[in-house]
């Protein structure tokens, strides 16, 4: 769950896609899905909060992917 807690909130910021990981968190919470309830459920809150904290870094967006060339 490491990685994924540096994908969600690297360095206390929080993207757009942070976001989208919520439903799954949740799941995992519950027990619908497979992980660690307790550090999904640590997880969803920290995205949260992170995202209402005036004092951490600003949600941010993540940078948008190169079109490829061919």
């Amino acid at each position: 769950m490491i990685d994924l807690w540096d994908d969600l909130c690297h360095q206390g910021s929080v993207y757009d896609d942070s976001f989208l990981a919520l439903p799954y968190l949740a799941a995992i919470s519950t027990g619908r899905a497979p992980g660690a309830p307790a550090e999904a459920v640590l997880m969803a809150g920290l995205v949260v909060s992170a995202a209402d904290d005036p004092s951490s870094p600003s949600v941010t967006t993540a940078p948008s992917p190169r079109p490829v060339t061919t």
